[in-house]
């Protein structure tokens, strides 16, 4: 096969890289299993009209430009960057090309005059590249090469100016999936996503485990000679107990999506220091020995009784495997040691649900209620996906399919009657429920998983993710009864949209789940999806890394809550896990909660959905 050719400065040169085999063509090289050719020249990448020549007289499976940052002036560049890019094309009609802007370096931040003209160039590689692609050229790909230095940049720097081993690691993982585009290679193609056998990362895995830097560790999957066990972890929900007791409930599986999906509980008796093993409350305990039950959420009365409800799959998918199941419930009085048997709790059926009745409601309950009513009832949102029935998926993608968010009031549960006998009132529904236009397809609606927490003004503030590049959200005056129509979440009144794909975006009050403190934290990607080259759909692989984002109540303002600059969190070593010779996760979707402990607000959340753990988040 014809090579990659690369043509540019000494960056491109691999200028810096400790040795050959760390330039960032090479590490692609090895992971697309592609030759490539590299004409980088160190401090003289100027695009002369020979070198345009040169470049094209090689045969090459796609191009890859990446110059203009050594010319001396910008009426240097300018002259000679579009007569390259269209003497390559006019002798490559065909061939991809792929166009890199300037690497973002921490000269520029000490330089503001450099940082201007920088930008200007970037700007200008834009519009060259946009105008081609406007006339038709579809074989030609712009690449932000601001972006491709990784969460914190100049850790990808060596002098301020040329990558360093990690920052060429970067650069490859960004451009990766771009190439793949280009030469029409498999999604998968150079990723290799399988866990590999356990004696090859079982020592890393303590490592890994404390790669965002957690505070609490509540569970690890077990590692035991060359098996792998319970490494699906997930709706990881913590919550205050009866005594001043910390608990936990959570989804757990072989392997997430697999058919032994079942509701496990936990206690801390240390406030979350240790945790006892967990023990499986409902559901499967292995594949064939029942039907998966999963997204279990905890009620505590005010009496000591504590509810679990969660999703009891019906032997029948109408969305998805672990959305088609009925409302569940069973109970323990006695601290969790013992437990009811199930009951049904009745759900209303919409005009969203299958007409059929054996089918039923695609239901989904993310966060776990909070006593937020005026009158301490509990509340919650819900995410409800529409029939296949009712309305096709206008996508191939599963992202696509139409779902809304409603709500839940818990009107009896202080009465401890059973499951079957709790009286719910459903808000926000039917066609009243919130929606988000589908990017395309605006008569199909992606809003799904509320986050509430309550203003110190008495009302509602719910955040929901959506297909459309960033968070909406809404507003309630009358204790979650009517809502706001849902809108784009924005850092304040007129400000810039925050950006998050479709992902969980939890917010939570820093003084305690109920406080009504007005001072939040937003948890985010702070990218809409297009994340180191990875598209909208690779949810597994651009869910990360973690940004907290705070907020703050403004009285009298349309927003009701304004946030500060997103600032890094955390993120994880990029190790892969799972079971053996199976796919394996990178994502750190944050199917969270957050409880006080020992006077401290914590984020529960898990890691790849492999390590449970808990980091405080009060700033």
């Amino acid at each position: 096969p014809k090579p990659v050719v690369f043509y540019g400065t000494s960056i491109t040169q691999g200028g810096c890289a400790s040795r050959g085999g760390m330039s960032y063509q090479a590490i692609l090289g090895r992971k697309l299993n592609l030759d490539f050719v590299n004409l980088g020249f160190s401090g003289n990448g100027l695009g002369e009209p020979e070198l345009a020549r040169a470049t094209a007289d090689i045969e090459a499976s796609c191009y890859v430009l990446d110059f203009g940052a050594n010319h001396k002036t910008f009426a240097a560049m300018r002259e000679v960057y579009a007569p390259f890019l269209d003497l390559l094309r006019a002798r490559h009609p065909a061939t991809p090309i792929i166009v890199m802007t300037l690497l973002h370096t921490s000269r520029e931040n000490r330089l503001p005059d450099l940082g201007k003209e920088w930008a200007e160039r970037r700007k200008f590689i834009e519009q060259v590249v946009g105008e081609r692609v406007a006339a038709g050229d579809k074989k030609l790909f712009l690449v932000d090469g601001a972006t491709l230095l990784g969460p914190t940049g100049d850790d990808g720097l060596v002098d301020g100016g040329h990558p360093n081993d990690l920052g060429f690691y970067w650069m490859a993982e960004g451009l990766l999936p771009i190439v793949r585009q280009a030469l029409s290679l498999p999604e998968t193609a150079g990723m290799d996503l399988t866990v590999p056998p356990v004696e090859q990362w079982r020592d890393k895995v303590p490592v890994s485990l404390h790669s965002t830097r957690p505070d609490y560790v509540v569970f690890v999957p077990e590692v035991s000679g060359r098996e792998v066990t319970d490494t699906g972890n997930e709706h990881f929900l913590v919550f205050d107990g009866p005594k001043n007791s910390l608990m936990t409930i959570w989804t757990q599986s072989t392997r997430e999506g697999e058919p032994d999906q079942h509701i496990v509980f936990s206690q801390s008796p240390d406030h979350g220091k240790t945790w006892a093993k967990p023990r499986i409350i409902a559901g499967p305990a292995k594949p064939g020995e029942g039907l998966m039950a999963s997204w279990a959420f905890p009620l505590v009365t005010k009496g000591g009784r504590i509810y679990v409800l969660y999703s009891q799959h019906v032997g029948k998918v109408d969305t998805f495997p672990h959305t088609t199941g009925r409302l569940t419930g069973i109970y323990s009085d006695d601290m969790g040691r013992t437990w009811s048997k199930p009951e049904t709790v009745q759900v209303p059926r919409t005009s969203r649900d299958n007409p059929d009745l054996s089918f039923p409601a695609n239901c989904i309950t993310w966060q776990k209620p909070l006593r937020l009513t005026s009158d301490g009832k509990y509340f919650v949102g819900l995410t409800r996906w529409t029939s296949k029935a009712v309305k096709k998926n206008p996508t191939s993608s599963w992202i696509s399919h139409d779902s809304v968010v409603e709500f839940m009031r818990f009107d009896n549960v202080d009465d401890q009657r059973p499951p079957s006998e709790l009286k719910i009132s459903w808000f926000a529904s039917d066609k009243d429920a919130l929606t988000a236009p589908y990017p395309g397809h605006p008569e199909t609606s992606v809003c799904q998983e509320p986050g509430i927490v309550k203003l110190p003004d008495g009302r509602l503030f719910c955040v929901m993710r959506t297909m459309t590049g960033g968070p909406y959200w809404s507003v309630s005056a009358d204790d979650g009864q009517t809502w706001s129509k849902a809108r784009p979440l924005l850092r304040k009144d007129g400000g810039a949209p925050l950006k998050q794909p479709l992902s969980p975006c939890p917010i939570f009050d820093l003084e305690g789940p109920t406080a009504a403190s007005g001072h939040y934290a937003l948890f985010i990607h702070n990218h809409d999806g297009n994340y180191h080259g990875f598209k909208v759909t690779d949810t597994q692989l651009h869910r990360r890394p973690i940004y907290r984002v705070l907020g703050k109540f403004q009285p009298g303002a349309d927003q009701p809550v304004w946030f500060e600059e997103p600032e890094f969190f955390f993120d994880h070593d990029g190790l892969l896990v799972g079971p053996p010779g199976k796919r394996g996760r990178l994502d750190l979707a944050l199917y969270s909660s957050s409880t006080v402990v020992e006077g401290k607000t914590v984020l529960w959340y898990p890691d790849r959905k492999f390590f449970l753990l808990g980091k405080i988040i009060s700033p």
